[in-house]
């Protein structure tokens, strides 16, 4: 088992793998209270042409502060996140898809996950950055992933959390390196 992080560049292979990272995670965000179906999809467009177009806003606007962080196993993508370099000294995760892994998710509470972390960790700390930054809402499943259920994840990062000012259930979740 080999994790790699890397930061994608070629504009087609983006597109290949962001195509077949949706299809893996496109039933886990249409459940209720999921931030992604907080959003207004655009008229005319579907939730996923709509979604496409905000997952790659700020790559094609060429915001040098942006990038996209691909985490495989083996040559398998297992995640794809969009993110942005703050002033802060933190990254700005602005959408993350995953994959499922051997037919399921339960690697995402595992080992993988862990060493998962930990290319994140490394990644970013090339970027010289303190951590990074989920917005969500509260109880959606990506806050549930990152604060209820994973209680490993303080091994991993100091987190905390603040209001967003996006209604009433918005949030931003910081995940600090220890």
């Amino acid at each position: 088992m080999n994790l790699t992080a890397t930061n994608v560049t070629n504009q087609a292979r983006v597109y290949s793998i962001f195509e077949e990272l949706y299809t893996s995670s496109e039933p886990y965000m249409s459940v209720p209270n999921n931030s992604l179906a907080l959003r207004r999809e655009a008229q005319g467009l579907t939730a996923k042409e709509q979604f496409k177009l905000t997952f790659f806003k700020g790559i094609q606007e060429k915001n040098p502060e942006a990038g996209i962080l691909l985490i495989k196993i083996d040559d398998v993508p297992l995640s794809l996140m969009v993110y942005s370099l703050g002033e802060d000294k933190l990254v700005h995760t602005k959408y993350a898809l995953y994959n499922d892994y051997e037919g399921s998710r339960s690697w995402m509470y595992g080992a993988i996950m862990k060493e998962h972390y930990q290319k994140e960790i490394e990644y970013f700390k090339q970027l010289n950055v303190l951590g990074y930054t989920v917005t969500t809402a509260k109880d959606s499943p990506i806050y549930n992933y990152h604060v209820l259920n994973r209680p490993d994840i303080a091994t991993h990062f100091i987190v905390s959390e603040k209001p967003s000012g996006r209604g009433e259930n918005g949030v931003i979740v910081t995940l600090l390196f220890p």
